[in-house]
């Protein structure tokens, strides 16, 4: 019988901190190609985050089809992808989630609303967003999201509810956890760059939300089909809402935070 032993070297926490603070060449990233130095461990840290790190996806809202994916700035160097395994916290991404409620409990893009401080009750302990530049007066709901007013998404889930908001958020792809409170109508949960593009997709495909792909199948290279993925289709909202929340996200690149 064969044995395998292990050996487990423990090291203290002193020699950690030493380790780390010890001068070693290392290649690091740069903007303008890498860089050969000599660096504490613990300096490269403080420097890799100091580095702007994003990533995007495309795909075909009709059929799922992945167009495009870039999970990080530098594949050499950051080997996280950051389009499906990262996640962050979505903010005001999250706001067409509680408007699309909103307009399937019957509300118009139309409909005025105070832009005044609004404290939603009965979920908990009571909660009020903070918003910063905004201006009291009336304001659509078209207009609200446009500018994307915190005070006024808050009164929208004042209305609707954290349940039925976070029950439609996942409905349109988002797996990962969405709790039910209020804050969610500002993006306080965390999502992938994935799920996100998933869920508005659903948006201009008539409320359809079609799961993204990139894999269609595996065959060997006689053509017998090994492996075959099934796509998932979720009918999220109803197509009069979907068409409704389109022509209200146009007005953030028209009139409101997306002009620029």
């Amino acid at each position: 019988m064969n044995q395998t032993s292990h050996i487990v070297q423990c090291i203290s926490e002193e020699e950690i901190k030493a380790d780390f603070n010890k001068p070693a060449n290392m290649q690091i990233f740069s903007w303008k190609g890498n860089i050969d130095t000599l660096m504490k461990p613990i300096d490269s840290i403080k420097y890799y985050k100091m580095i702007l790190r994003n990533s995007m996806m495309a795909m075909d809202p009709k059929t799922g089809d992945v167009k495009a994916w870039v999970g990080g700035i530098n594949f050499e160097h950051f080997k996280y992808d950051q389009v499906k395994m990262g996640t962050r916290q979505v903010g005001s991404t999250a706001k067409p989630f509680t408007y699309a409620v909103g307009i399937e409990n019957g509300y118009s893009p139309w409909y005025q609303v105070n832009n005044v401080p609004y404290t939603v009750t009965g979920y908990g302990e009571p909660w009020t967003p903070k918003a910063y530049g905004s201006k009291p007066g009336y304001l659509t709901l078209r207009e609200a999201l446009a500018k994307s007013q915190n005070y006024i998404t808050a009164w929208m889930m004042g209305q609707v509810g954290p349940t039925a908001v976070a029950n439609l958020t996942k409905r349109m792809g988002i797996t990962s956890d969405v709790p039910p409170y209020p804050s969610i109508s500002l993006g306080s949960f965390e999502a992938s760059v994935y799920d996100m593009t998933g869920a508005y997709s659903a948006f201009v495909n008539h409320g359809t939300w079609t799961e993204p792909l990139y894999m269609l199948r595996i065959e060997d290279k006689n053509g017998n089909l090994i492996y075959e993925r099934k796509q998932k289709v979720v009918a999220a909202i109803n197509p009069q809402t979907a068409y409704v929340m389109t022509y209200m996200l146009k007005g953030v690149v028209e009139q409101g935070t997306g002009v620029r």
